[in-house]
């Protein structure tokens, strides 16, 4: 067996050159977000409604995890409504109780609900679709998606 080689000396390395990182100031902060002045009475929706259509008898928690990681409530809005089939429905009550949830009567959403969907969906600024809806909701979402791009051109989903 052959001794081992002493390691060699690696030189120090350079410090790297950073660009210089602006801190986020107030004005910045007044600029990005809607201020809420604390002396003014505000009604619920004042700072946004967000519309979550998804979920379904095997997947409810996928819902209540869209209203929450995508940090609906904690970001600033303070209207959130789901709309999920029944089955999903009840188990999104339970784990969020400072939600909306409105029960769709069906196992999964079909594109016959459409309609309605639509006509719920202009009360909100912004849609989320799709967490939970399950394989057998593909025609519902590719109709709802079409349709709602054509009659709110402006308005995210």
């Amino acid at each position: 067996m052959k001794p081992m080689k002493p390691m060699k000396q690696m030189k120090p390395m350079k410090p790297l050159k950073r660009k210089r990182l602006n801190p986020v100031t107030r004005k910045d902060l007044i600029k990005l977000l809607k201020w809420r002045n604390p002396q003014r009475n505000y009604h619920k929706g004042d700072f946004g409604r967000v519309l979550v259509i998804g979920g379904s008898s095997e997947y409810s928690g996928a819902v209540y995890l869209a209203t929450q990681a995508v940090a609906t409530l904690r970001a600033g809005v303070d209207w959130v409504t789901v709309a999920s089939p029944t089955s999903a429905a009840y188990a999104i009550k339970a784990l969020a109780p400072d939600i909306v949830v409105t029960e769709i009567k069906d196992d999964f959403f079909k594109p016959q609900h459409i309609p309605l969907l639509l006509k719920f969906a202009q009360h909100f600024d912004v849609v989320l679709v799709g967490m939970g809806l399950g394989k057998e909701t593909q025609p519902f979402v590719k109709a709802f998606t079409e349709k709602y791009c054509k009659k709110f051109p402006k308005k995210p989903l």
